[in-house]
């Protein structure tokens, strides 16, 4: 069994509160970081790096797991600390934007004054968490979606849409592994194909969860990433890839 500590990047809404049935998997054996970002203030991906220099352990080594919003923040302080992260796990993320080219209208609803209303129940369950997600933890993403003002929210939208990080990417020389969930209704397949068009060696593992991949499948996510940190080929990152379902 691999001994990793993991720094936990949280998505869009930056509470890293949705992280919990990850740390609380029985199957979790890994020691954690939770990353947060403030909810009240617009922060570009680079003004939200020293939120993770401020959490992360400078005594050891770490993997970066990062989800959705996260993916161009982790790979920008990666590059920016290249010694001391040790692999990066990408969960249902992007290097650049995701949203397909006929869905860029969408920009004109990322207004504040749109985002102000709540956001409906069966709109996350269709694009977010899934259609047959539990009530708890329906609640639990809900709450913590709307903790975060509007404008935040909507900044970090589209910070996403505008976003490039791929020439970063295309220079990191160590382990990579995107987890992709196969009902995935956002980024889809988009995220992946993008970051394998400049790293063709990445490794990838196909979940059958929705975007949220963590929160719906804490148990496969942990066993993938477990796989993925055990496997001694990946000390050349260029030499294995692991594609497919988990068993």
């Amino acid at each position: 069994m691999v001994h990793n500590h993991l720094v936990l990047l949280p998505g869009l809404d930056g509470t890293g509160h949705l992280f919990a049935p990850l740390l609380h998997s029985p199957a979790n054996h890994f020691t954690s970081t939770v990353v947060s970002y403030p909810c009240d203030q617009l922060l570009n991906y680079q003004q939200l790096i020293p939120r993770i220099r401020a959490v992360m352990p400078w005594d050891q080594t770490y993997t970066l797991v990062a989800e959705s919003f996260a993916g161009p923040l982790a790979i920008q302080f990666a590059a920016a600390q290249h010694e001391s992260v040790k692999a990066i796990v990408l969960v249902a993320c992007f290097a650049k934007n995701p949203i397909h080219p006929l869905l860029e209208w969408a920009r004109c609803l990322l207004k504040d004054s749109w985002l102000q209303k709540p956001i409906p129940e069966a709109f996350l369950r269709k694009y977010l968490m899934g259609e047959d997600c539990p009530s708890a933890l329906a609640g639990a993403i809900m709450e913590s979606i709307r903790s975060v003002r509007p404008e935040v929210l909507g900044h970090r939208i589209r910070m996403a849409m505008d976003t490039d990080v791929r020439g970063l990417l295309g220079a990191w020389n160590k382990p990579l592994l995107y987890l992709e969930g196969t009902r995935d209704k956002i980024v889809g397949k988009r995220g992946l194909e993008a970051i394998r068009a400049v790293k063709p060696e990445v490794a990838s593992v196909q979940i059958d969860a929705p975007h949220l991949v963590l929160q719906r499948r804490p148990v496969e996510s942990i066993a993938a990433i477990d796989k993925f940190l055990q496997n001694e080929e990946l000390m050349n990152p260029t030499s294995q890839q692991l594609q497919g379902d988990l068993p």
